[in-house]
């Protein structure tokens, strides 16, 4: 790399660390909050939470990477316009141009990155959550009892409490019965009881003050009386999740790409599996346009004593982006427009007025986007009529 390049990314690269870990965390916060309120509800341990979110890290990072390259690009070529590095390198004889090089390079670097991470890393890591999500929350459901009903959890468990509180975890009088397929019973009871996590995420009782009464075919029964007992039901008591894939968002990219993603989605519709096969392309080819449109943008209202406007304009510029893809994968998932016309539109917009902003930086059309707008939308003048002969 040319010392250009190596000084340019060094401006680029350390606010686009600081933007991208405070996108994430901004993204990821909210949804921690929600998790571990799902998790206290079911009684696990607050620590499922951060496991849980780890595995969406790969999901915002798919957003939290064009945010930071687009304001990373933006601040550090407005610091070159605010301290006249941009003009003295202008002055000699190196054009907007040639900071382009190692900015597309960077960007697409990124965009493979999105592409891998999208493509096998981001669908293990989503089908990951779920099912820990499954195995943290379906246990407790499963044991949501109500006060004097018998209740069968699979074919072998039958249970009842006289009391029940706090949102099915605080039981009184507690009874089961389990029975086993050498034809052996076992009855439980106790006198309070607390529906908890077991030790692999399954179901657990914490009973107190209670017995336990063995009895099988032709045997003496047996009953052990216990101050504390941890009960683990049976495993099958909470189903598993079932197989990767059964969303869009599950499948690989070679899986999405191929014939039969339909058939393999099955709890999904062709619409949203078109929708999903377009976004996937989408997003990493909007990095390297956008942060081309950074350059403009951050230009605008440069200098010394200049506003900070284009800074501005590029934050709304990327809000109105992301929220205009979202808008159109909304109605081509709901069968409205085709997947090609309504995910490609906003791009081709995107593509259009960077090319265009780019061009006038470049050619030094203007120095400043206003005066160049004021004279293009400028009225022509009338032409003077020629005066009469005397």
């Amino acid at each position: 790399m040319t010392t250009l390049t190596r000084y340019y990314l060094r401006r680029v690269l350390p606010p686009f660390l600081i933007a991208l870990t405070v996108v994430l965390m901004a993204l990821s916060l909210e949804r921690l909050l929600r998790i571990v309120e799902e998790i206290t509800d079911s009684g696990a341990p607050v620590g499922h939470a951060f496991e849980m979110l780890g595995y969406l890290l790969p999901h915002y990072l798919q957003l939290a990477i064009p945010a930071a390259v687009f304001l990373a690009v933006m601040l550090a070529t407005r610091r070159l316009a605010a301290t006249d590095e941009l003009s003295a390198m202008q002055a000699a004889g190196v054009p907007l141009w040639r900071l382009l090089r190692p900015l597309l390079g960077l960007a697409f670097a990124l965009a493979a990155v999105m592409v891998v991470n999208e493509g096998w890393v981001q669908p293990h890591a989503r089908y990951a959550f779920k099912t820990q999500m499954h195995r943290v929350t379906e246990a407790s459901v499963t044991l949501r009892l109500q006060a004097g009903v018998f209740q069968r959890l699979g074919d072998k468990v039958v249970v009842r409490a006289d009391e029940v509180s706090q949102n099915g975890k605080r039981l009184a009088k507690f009874f089961a019965t389990v029975d086993k397929a050498d034809d052996t019973r076992t009855v439980i009871t106790a006198a309070r009881a607390r529906v908890r996590h077991g030790e692999a995420d399954g179901l657990a009782v914490e009973l107190h003050n209670g017995t336990i009464v063995r009895n099988g075919p032709g045997g003496k029964p047996g009953s052990i009386s216990f101050d504390t007992y941890l009960w683990e039901p049976p495993t099958d008591v909470v189903a598993p999740y079932g197989p990767r894939g059964e969303s869009e968002q599950e499948l690989t990219l070679p899986e999405l790409m191929s014939g039969n993603a339909v058939q393999l989605a099955r709890n999904t519709s062709p619409a949203y599996v078109a929708a999903e096969r377009h976004i996937r392309l989408l997003r990493p080819l909007s990095v390297p346009v956008l942060a081309v449109l950074a350059v403009p943008l951050g230009l605008l209202g440069s200098g010394r004593t200049g506003h900070a406007y284009g800074i501005v304009i590029g934050i709304a510029v990327l809000v109105l982006y992301q929220k205009l893809v979202g808008f159109a994968e909304a109605f081509v998932q709901a069968g409205t427009l085709p997947a090609a016309l309504g995910l490609w539109t906003p791009f081709a917009g995107l593509l259009l007025a960077t090319s265009l902003l780019t061009w006038h930086r470049a050619e030094g059309a203007a120095r400043d986007l206003r005066t160049w707008l004021r004279r293009r939308m400028r009225a022509p003048r009338p032409a003077a009529r020629p005066s009469p002969a005397a």
